[in-house]
């Protein structure tokens, strides 16, 4: 006997039973994917602003910090005879006298600057003692904390009429780099080593009375190219000595002999 036909309807194509949909459209996971790849971009998009404001934030900061670090405050307190606003501290002949002028830049807390003091501070007294120059110091703030209390507590000892004796003594008893030792106490001891026992300059060095004046020192020897220490300059020239070189004694002696001009 002969068998029948099959009524059954041709079976669906694989993709359309398993989707619901024609194959032309995205799945259901692509779909998924394409949102977390525009979440993930959304994301990326708010961190750069994020960024970029904390950047321009950042910038603006830095620009407002250096420009006020580049004034020199023209009412600053100074130390006894300093004519100017981050002036020097001039000793020997006076300042216009058409004496040589040799200018020292340096800092208390300099190895460097410690070790040409004991190469040229004895001609540097000469001269000053002579009256046969202008021996203008100049003390900046390059190696920290210690250098700013130091340089400020030399300005007390000008206005107490000891600067002399009391910068040489800060050589003498120089600490480690950055250990801290030119602290308010000890700055104070070395005053009473060269006589100043009064209770003004205790309280110069105590509240830094001129703190701002080596600050601003150092703001105008960075505007006139010097940016290390020790520097030298005589007559307006920089002289390059170099601490312990005992060629350094007879090149000061020479450039301070040499007409100005």
């Amino acid at each position: 006997m002969a068998r029948s036909k099959s009524t059954r309807a041709p079976a669906e194509p694989a993709a359309k039973r398993r989707t619901g949909t024609s194959t032309g459209g995205p799945t259901r996971r692509e779909r998924v994917e394409a949102m977390q790849a525009e979440q993930r971009r959304k994301e990326r998009r708010i961190r750069l602003i994020a960024a970029v404001a904390v950047l321009v934030a950042f910038v603006g900061v830095v620009v407002l910090v250096q420009s006020q670090r580049g004034r020199i405050d023209q009412t600053a307190p100074r130390p006894a005879g300093v004519t100017e606003a981050a002036g020097g501290i001039a000793l020997g002949a006076p300042v216009g006298s058409g004496k040589p002028l040799v200018e020292l830049y340096e800092d208390f807390s300099c190895p460097h600057c410690r070790d040409l003091e004991a190469t040229i501070g004895p001609t540097l007294h000469e001269l000053i003692d002579a009256k046969s120059a202008t021996v203008m110091y100049r003390p900046i703030a390059i190696l920290g904390d210690d250098s700013v209390r130091a340089g400020a507590a030399s300005g007390c000892a000008q206005t107490g009429g000891q600067f002399l004796a009391y910068h040489d003594t800060l050589y003498a008893n120089q600490p480690a780099e950055g250990s801290g030792g030119f602290s308010v106490d000890r700055l104070i001891e070395f005053g009473g080593q060269v006589g100043l026992t009064d209770a003004r300059f205790t309280q110069c060095v105590t509240d830094q009375t001129y703190r701002r004046w080596v600050q601003d020192a150092t703001v105008a020897a960075s505007q006139r190219g010097v940016h290390g220490t020790p520097t030298v300059f005589v007559n307006g020239a920089e002289l390059a000595l170099v601490p312990g070189d005992p060629n350094a004694v007879t090149m000061l002696r020479d450039a301070v002999a040499k007409p100005a001009g």
